[in-house]
């Protein structure tokens, strides 16, 4: 999975610090499983988080937009933290990716090639 940063990301505004990049899809997808922790998706790693200007963890990772085509939509999912503790809910370290076909809302099929397309991600998190 390549990925760019956004010109300007990643920055920091106030204690978060802020990342914008670019993702591109898995060669074959396989459908993601709710649960605890959530399976399969488009896994978004800590390495990947790394890459943004050393984010460690994120509280939030969303994507804002649309595929580069138009064609998919994605919800981030946190397999990592995420739960409620004494101090609030901790931030996730890994995250996956639901890939949606925007037309249907239904998730794509498993083994599609998504390898083509790419996806702005945002995340905020820790310094």
């Amino acid at each position: 999975m390549a990925r760019k940063n956004q010109q300007g990301y990643p920055t920091v505004m106030g204690d978060q610090r802020v990342a914008i990049w670019t993702h591109t899809g898995p060669a074959s997808y396989t459908q993601a499983t709710n649960g605890s922790p959530a399976t399969g998706g488009d896994p978004v790693l800590p390495s990947e988080l790394q890459g943004q200007g050393g984010l460690k963890t994120a509280d939030i990772l969303y994507a804002p937009l649309t595929s580069d085509d138009g064609q998919y939509e994605v919800v981030a999912i946190p397999v990592t933290g995420n739960v409620l503790g004494s101090g609030g809910i901790t931030p996730s370290n890994s995250w996956i990716l639901r890939w949606i076909v925007s037309k249907t809302g239904a998730e794509v099929a498993g083994t599609t090639n998504l390898s083509a397309r790419t996806i702005k991600l945002m995340a905020f998190g820790p310094k």
